[in-house]
């Protein structure tokens, strides 16, 4: 949703792992720091939750297994796009 404000979350990693993400750090790609590979990554996880025909879907399921998909509804809004399934409450 647009309108609504942005989260902020604190990630801790390892500094292995830190290292080896580093090396998808690429300034000509606008990726200028591990903030943006960390953003670029949730931005494809999201774009994998959005979008059923995305290639990102199916890199989602390898990851978090296909269960995931059931929390998901068709968003009547953008019928070509997923939103979280709705529930009581929500």
């Amino acid at each position: 949703m647009p309108d609504e404000p942005d989260i902020t979350i604190s990630v801790t990693l390892r500094a292995d792992v830190a290292d080896l993400l580093s090396a998808l750090i690429d300034p000509d790609f606008g990726v200028t720091g591990l903030d943006g590979v960390i953003g670029t990554l949730v931005d494809h996880a999201w774009q994998g939750t959005l979008r059923p025909g995305s290639w990102e879907r199916p890199w989602l399921c390898s990851a978090f297994g296909s269960d995931w998909t059931r929390r998901l509804e068709r968003d009547p809004d953008v019928p070509h796009h997923d939103r979280r399934r709705r529930t009581s409450g929500d």
